[in-house]
C-alpha cells in the first residue's frame, strides 16, 4: 500500500527588487553557469558550484538562459518590480535521471498551460545522493513570440483566490502520476498533512536569509520534532492494534455467551405429551432408537465443533507465523536500506569519475574486455537491484500485514487464547488415536525371527562396539 510521502514539501517563492534579488543571479545560480547582467552591469559565475545535473529552458521564445531573463529585468521597471518566481519541488532519490527529467517536462508543461509563461529549470544532486530537487525559475508575465505581455495577478493573489492551493493540487497531480508510472510506493498531497495524518506535528519553517547559528537552532528543533512524530506515530499505531483487539475479544464474548452447549444429555424417559402422539415419528420409535438417534447428534456436535476447532487453531497459528514472518522481512528491508545507503556514501574517486564519463567511448570501440570495470555503473546497477529486492520485501510485508489485521483471523486468534474449550476438543480427540506399538509391526517381528540356516549366516558376528 502507498504511503503518505511527508519529505514532498515544493516551495513557490518570488524574487523581488526591494528584496535585492535579481533575476540573472538566481538564473546562474541555479543552472550553475557564467551570465552578464545587463541591468546592473555585472558578471554573475556560479560555474564551479557542485550538485548540477541539468539545466532547460521551456517557453515560447528563441533566448538563451542569459537572453531571457536580462530581458525579463528589462521588461518590469520599478524598483520593487517582482521579476521571477520561483518552484522548488523535491524528487524522489530511487528514480532515473530519465525519470526525472519527464517529470520535470510535466511539471513545465502544466505551468506553460496554465500561465503561459517561460523559464528554466535546475535539476540539483546533493552530495549526500539523496535530497534530489529541481528549481523551475519561470517569469511574473506571460511570454508570447518572445514577447513579455501580461503579469500573472492570479499568482501575486494567490492565497485570496486560491491560486496556490490550485497548483499545489495539479503539482500533487503530476507527481502521483508519475510515481505510479515508474513504480514507487509514495504518494503526495497538495494540501497540508496535518488534513491526512492525525495528530500531525509541522516542521519549523527556516527563513532562506536566517542567519548559520539561527538556522542550526531550528535544524535542532525540527529534529526532535521528526522524533516526536516517529514517538506519536508509534503510540497511534499501538492504540489501534489494542483497539482491534478489544473488538476481536468482543466479538469472541459475545459469540461465547450465545453458544449451544456441546454435550445434550438425552432424555431418559419420553414426555407424555410424545407417547400420546400416535401419529409423531418420535412416538413411533423404540427407546434404544430414540437414544441413539439422540447419540448420533451428539457426535454430529462433536464433530462439528472439533472442526471448528481445527479451523480456529489454524488461523491463531497463520497470526503468530505471520507476526514473526513480518518481523524477519523488516530486519531484512532496515538491512537492505543500510546497504544501499553505505553504497551512496562511497564518493567515487578522480580516475572512476573520469573512466565512467569515457566509459560510453571506451564502450564504442569495443574495448570493454581490456578496459577497467566501471565502479561507479556498477554501484548503480547495485542499488538497483538492491532497490528492487526492498520493493520486493515491502509488498510481502504488506501482505503480511494484511493477513495480521483481517478481522476473521484476530477473531480466531484471541478465541483460541480465550476459550479453553477448543484446546480440549482437540487433546481429547488426539487421545482416542491409538498410539503405535512397535511390538505389533511385522517389520519389527521380521527383525526378531532366527537366520542360523541362511547360507550367509555368521554365528559369532562382531559387535560394532
Amino acid at each position: 500500500m502507498a504511503a503518505l510521502a511527508t519529505w514532498f514539501t515544493p516551495v513557490l517563492s518570488v524574487l523581488s527588487r526591494s528584496d535585492g534579488k535579481s533575476a540573472v543571479a538566481a538564473a546562474a545560480y541555479r543552472a550553475c553557469t557564467r551570465l552578464h547582467d545587463a541591468l546592473y552591469k555585472k558578471v554573475h559565475d556560479y560555474t564551479r558550484k557542485g550538485g548540477h545535473v541539468l539545466s532547460k529552458i521551456f517557453g515560447d521564445h528563441n533566448f538563451s538562459i542569459e537572453e531571457l531573463w536580462n530581458a525579463a529585468e528589462a521588461a518590469d521597471t520599478r524598483k520593487n518590480s517582482r521579476t521571477a518566481r520561483e518552484l522548488m519541488v523535491p524528487l524522489y532519490f530511487e528514480w532515473t535521471d530519465e525519470q526525472r527529467v519527464k517529470y520535470c517536462d510535466d511539471l513545465i508543461a502544466m505551468l506553460k498551460k496554465s500561465y503561459g509563461v517561460a523559464g528554466v529549470y535546475s535539476i540539483h544532486k546533493p552530495h549526500d545522493g539523496r535530497n534530489y530537487h529541481v528549481h523551475i525559475l519561470f517569469t511574473t508575465r506571460e511570454v508570447v513570440a518572445g514577447e513579455f505581455l501580461n503579469k500573472t495577478r492570479v499568482l501575486d493573489e494567490g492565497k485570496k483566490n486560491g491560486e496556490i492551493s490550485k497548483l499545489r493540487e495539479r503539482v500533487a497531480e503530476i507527481t502521483n502520476t508519475h510515481s505510479k508510472l515508474n513504480g514507487s510506493d509514495f504518494y503526495v498531497t497538495g494540501g497540508t498533512f496535518a488534513e491526512h495524518i492525525e495528530n500531525h506535528i509541522p516542521t519549523v519553517n527556516i527563513p532562506i536569509n536566517a542567519s548559520k547559528e539561527h538556522r542550526n537552532d531550528l535544524e535542532d528543533d525540527n529534529e526532535k520534532i521528526r522524533k516526536a512524530r516517529s514517538q506519536v506515530s508509534k503510540m497511534q499505531e499501538e492504540y489501534e492494534t489494542v483497539q482491534k483487539a478489544i473488538a476481536a475479544l468482543k466479538e469472541v464474548k459475545a459469540e461465547m455467551d450465545a453458544a449451544v452447549l456441546i454435550d445434550v444429555p438425552a432424555p431418559q424417559e419420553l414426555p407424555p405429551h410424545i407417547v400420546q402422539t400416535s401419529k409423531s415419528r418420535v412416538s413411533q420409535e423404540q427407546p434404544e432408537d430414540f437414544d441413539q438417534r439422540k447419540k448420533a447428534e451428539a457426535a454430529e456436535r462433536r464433530l462439528n465443533f472439533l472442526n471448528e476447532a481445527y479451523r480456529v487453531r489454524d488461523g491463531y497459528n497463520l497470526v503468530v507465523k505471520s507476526r514473526k514472518d513480518a518481523e524477519t522481512t523488516k530486519k531484512n528491508m532496515n538491512a537492505l536500506k543500510n546497504e544501499i545507503e553505505s553504497i551512496r556514501a562511497m564518493e567515487p574517486t578522480i580516475f572512476e569519475s573520469v573512466y565512467h564519463k569515457m566509459h560510453d567511448l571506451i564502450s564504442k570501440f569495443g574495448l570493454n574486455s581490456v578496459a577497467p570495470i566501471d565502479t561507479i555503473a556498477e554501484r548503480k546497477n547495485e542499488i538497483q537491484r538492491l532497490s528492487k529486492s526492498w520493493h520486493e520485501k515491502k509488498k510481502e510485508l504488506d501482505r503480511l500485514a494484511t493477513l495480521t489485521n483481517d478481522k476473521e483471523n484476530m477473531k480466531m486468534f484471541y478465541a483460541w487464547q480465550m476459550d479453553e474449550r477448543y484446546k480440549n476438543a482437540i487433546v481429547e480427540s488426539t487421545a482416542q488415536i491409538p498410539k503405535f506399538n512397535p511390538g505389533n509391526n511385522i517389520v519389527a517381528n521380521k527383525q526378531q525371527l532366527d537366520y542360523s540356516d541362511h547360507p550367509y549366516y555368521i554365528a559369532d558376528e562382531p559387535k560394532p562396539y
